[in-house]
């Protein structure tokens, strides 16, 4: 439900919550315009950001404490898509947001 949501109005953000937080991914990733990261940290939760740009966070209620869940959350609201990534230029990152998105074109329209 969260997926098909974000899907249309993908200036949304969405966090979904399973076992591992993988099939709660893969199944909200099959909607357009749907980026869902697996996060099991800290970092991971502000890097789905900063690097891919993802509108939704998935994360494992069997791996994470609502106390880490919680500053996960805060890291990831506080990230920006290509800000405090230094292994990547801020371009670099766009061009590869901008390549998911064409491939995304390209399966939805097939």
């Amino acid at each position: 439900k969260v997926g098909a949501i974000i899907s249309e109005h993908p200036e949304y953000i969405g966090f979904v919550f399973c076992g591992t937080g993988m099939g709660v991914s893969i199944s909200a990733n099959k909607h357009k315009n749907v980026y869902c990261g697996v996060c099991e940290s800290v970092t991971t939760a502000r890097f789905c950001k900063v690097i891919n740009n993802c509108n939704m966070l998935a994360m494992g209620e069997l791996l994470i404490t609502p106390f880490k869940a919680n500053m996960m959350v805060d890291a990831y609201l506080s990230a920006t898509f290509t800000q405090g990534f230094s292994e990547a230029t801020p371009d670099d990152l766009q061009c590869g947001l901008q390549t998911m998105k064409e491939v995304e074109k390209r399966i939805y329209t097939d």
